[in-house]
């Protein structure tokens, strides 16, 4: 008489973990009966890969003698991190400086430009504009020097770059005054020079404040726009009560005798032979937020572009239709403590003093630096007419915020900003605030002077990205210490990997990890750092493949690994951490 009943056991091992959130592929059971061989096994076959942990219960089915069937139950646990996990999205670090030796003295403002092969900076100071060679990021070298003549127009507080035709311009601003009897004349200019040949620069034209330009006598920004074939030059002009951090002209002045407050436009597309177009002023044609205006950057939404100028004196912006240059239309303008037409606030606009755009998600947005608010106002631009106020942030060590651009790394977007204010524990620097979820900005990093390498940031006072050889940088002019600093910024890293059994491994088991980026890593400087008797780490070209092997006696010390990977320099790129289990 058969009064065994069946047995059952697990294919596998109990609690063995999987990823969370992928698909589960179960092992099963198996069931015998001594009498009658393999049973039938019935089980709730679904399992919820989203929990930390889940079961699967399995019963087999009764002999045909009528002995019961045993039931089991499986535990499956899910990792809950991810198989890579970067310590940071961003890792930054100092990559040189451009010294006194090849910038002018007090650097106020820097941009870049390539010709060929090679890219420029142009470095503008009291000393002139200096043009020198960075293609070697690590070896910059001096290659030019840029002079007005005449009374203080050796100081070049701006600067921009232009291609038109088969040539490449500089066009910078200089602010000229005269004082007599306590009060100030300003005699604002534009230089025009052909920086084509940058060994030999020629100075082709000075537009001066005068008849033809009679609101430019005192500019602090230049942007460049092209519109229907036609190059045109828009140069803000300020005043001294509001703009003297920005123009860079004596502290304190007592009495200015005109105040400008103003945006001239230039016909430049034949730069021996400019034209005046015409000036846009305060408080006339509905421009109503351009008083002490300070920076101007241009840009193109759908078919029609656009001028935007961030006003000191105004704490605001002005948005100006500038598709017929001929003929501007103030669109729209917002000043701090305003509601925008959705009901939000724009909070941090007191002071506007550097302002930029960037384009997240198809949408258009204007970042604008204030050093009063320790701010950036970030602004959706995307109807210019209909601005709105999308978020914020503000940070002590933002005070006295004096500059902001944008970046681009990978898949995220950051905004750089150059705050100039040391007081207390609060210093000189740079904040970087990743802005990829535009409506909540995340602080990365604030990066101080003399600390962690970087040498020369005392008062930063611009900032801008250039991309060499594949990789961005970002350059800080600093007026205290004579200099540039020059700092590398590395995006992270994307990585698809190939493990035998999901995210956790066993003694054996070999595992490749492909990974790309724009960081340009040659591969015979590039290491891979791994705890002793850890996997083995092979590299091949612009790709790179680590193919780990778990050693055959794993200890508990190697639970997790992390993979550090370094330049040559000893510079750190990136960090993981979770990579695998064993």
């Amino acid at each position: 008489i058969d009064t065994i009943p069946p047995t059952l056991v697990l294919n596998g091992v109990n609690n063995t973990a999987f990823a969370r959130n992928q698909p589960y592929v179960d092992t099963g059971a198996t069931a015998y009966d001594l009498s009658y061989g393999f049973q039938t096994i019935y089980s709730n076959d679904t399992i919820d890969t989203s929990k930390t942990s889940d079961t699967i219960t399995y019963t087999a089915s009764s002999d045909p003698a009528g002995n019961t069937g045993p039931t089991i139950i499986r535990n499956v646990p899910f990792t809950v991190s991810s198989a890579f996990s970067l310590l940071s999205g961003l890792v930054t670090s100092p990559a040189g400086t451009l010294g006194a030796a090849i910038t002018p003295k007090n650097p106020r403002h820097v941009d870049t430009f390539k010709i060929g092969t090679s890219t420029y900076a142009g470095v503008g100071g009291t000393q002139g504009l200096f043009i020198v060679d960075i293609t070697d990021i690590k070896s910059p070298e001096f290659v030019s020097r840029i002079n007005g003549s005449g009374g203080n127009l050796n100081s070049v507080p701006f600067t921009t770059f232009v291609e038109i035709g088969d040539s490449t311009y500089a066009l910078s601003v200089v602010s000229d005054f005269v004082s007599s009897n306590g009060e100030i004349d300003y005699h604002g200019r534009v230089m025009i020079t052909d920086v084509s040949i940058p060994e030999s620069p020629v100075m082709l034209k000075t537009l001066s404040n005068g008849t033809n330009y009679p609101k430019m006598r005192h500019p602090t920004s230049i942007a460049t726009v092209t519109v229907d074939s036609s190059t045109y030059a828009l140069v803000t002009s300020g005043s001294s009560d509001s703009s003297d951090k920005i123009a860079f002209l004596p502290v304190p002045e007592s009495v200015t005798k005109t105040r400008d407050d103003s945006v001239q436009i230039i016909d430049i597309t034949n730069p021996r032979n400019p034209t005046p177009v015409l000036t846009i002023t305060d408080e006339a044609d509905g421009y109503t937020e351009l008083r002490g205006a300070a920076s101007i950057i241009t840009t193109t939404i759908g078919s029609s572009t656009y001028a935007l100028v961030a006003s000191d004196a105004d704490s605001g912006v002005q948005i100006i239709d500038i598709t017929e240059p001929s003929d501007p239309v103030a669109v729209s303008a917002a000043s701090d403590n305003s509601l925008d037409g959705k009901g939000s606030t724009f909070t941090e606009l007191s002071g506007a003093r550097s302002i930029t755009t960037t384009i997240i998600d198809s949408s258009h947005y204007a970042l604008v630096a204030s050093g009063p608010d320790q701010g950036v106002q970030i602004i959706n631009i995307t109807k210019p007419d209909a601005i709105s106020a999308t978020s914020s942030f503000s940070y002590s060590s933002l005070i006295d915020a004096a500059s902001i651009t944008t970046t681009t790394l990978g898949s995220s977007t950051y905004a750089l900003v150059a705050s100039p204010y040391s007081a207390g524990s609060q210093k000189n620097g740079v904040q970087i605030v990743d802005i990829t979820d535009i409506s909540s900005p995340t602080r990365v990093s604030n990066i101080l002077d003399d600390a962690g390498g970087y040498t020369t940031l005392l008062d930063p006072n611009y900032i801008t990205t250039v991309i060499i050889d594949s990789s961005t940088y970002a350059l800080v002019t600093s007026p205290k210490d004579n200099g540039v600093q020059i700092m590398s910024l590395n995006p992270s890293m994307s990585f698809d990997n190939t493990n035998p059994n999901s995210e956790y491994a066993k003694a054996g088991d070999t595992l490749t990890f492909q990974f790309t980026t724009n960081n340009a890593i040659a591969s015979d400087t590039a290491q891979f750092l791994v705890p002793p008797k850890a996997p083995s780490v092979t590299i091949d070209g612009a790709s790179y493949d680590a193919i780990l092997t778990i050693p055959s006696d794993p200890v508990e010390d190697y639970a997790k690994f992390t993979i550090t990977v370094t330049d040559n320099q000893g510079v750190g790129l990136f960090v993981t951490e979770d990579i695998f289990t064993a």
